[in-house]
C-alpha cells in the first residue's frame, strides 16, 4: 500500500490492509485526510484509491462490500471508500474524477 496514509483512521486502515491482501492489488491513495475538507475526508475516515481499469474497480467494490465499507462512490479513475458513522449509509454513487 502506498500513497496519502498519514491520519488514515485505524478502523479504515486495517479494512484497507485486509482490502489489499484479498484483492491482490498494490492499493495506491491518491487522497486521504484532507484538512479542512467538508466531507468525511476531513476526519481521516474515508480515502480515495486510485483504480484505472473496471476490473480492478469491480474487486476492489465487491471486497469493500465484504469488510463492511458501507459509502463507495466509483469513479472513472478512482473509487471512494468511506465509512464514517455520521454520514449515510449504505450509499453507492458514481461520478467523474476531477
Amino acid at each position: 500500500m502506498n500513497g496519502r496514509l498519514e491520519g488514515i483512521a485505524p478502523t479504515l486502515m486495517a479494512v484497507l490492509r485486509e482490502l489489499e491482501e484479498r484483492t491482490g492489488l498494490p492499493l495506491n491513495i491518491s487522497s486521504g485526510l484532507r484538512p479542512g475538507d467538508p466531507g468525511e475526508h476531513a476526519t481521516g475516515k474515508a480515502v480515495d484509491l486510485a483504480v484505472s481499469n473496471s476490473r480492478d474497480r469491480y474487486l476492489v467494490v465487491s471486497h469493500a462490500l465484504q469488510l463492511g465499507v458501507n459509502r463507495i462512490g466509483v469513479y472513472d479513475w478512482h473509487v471512494h471508500l468511506g465509512v464514517h458513522e455520521d454520514y449515510a449509509p449504505n450509499v453507492l454513487w458514481i461520478g467523474t474524477s476531477r
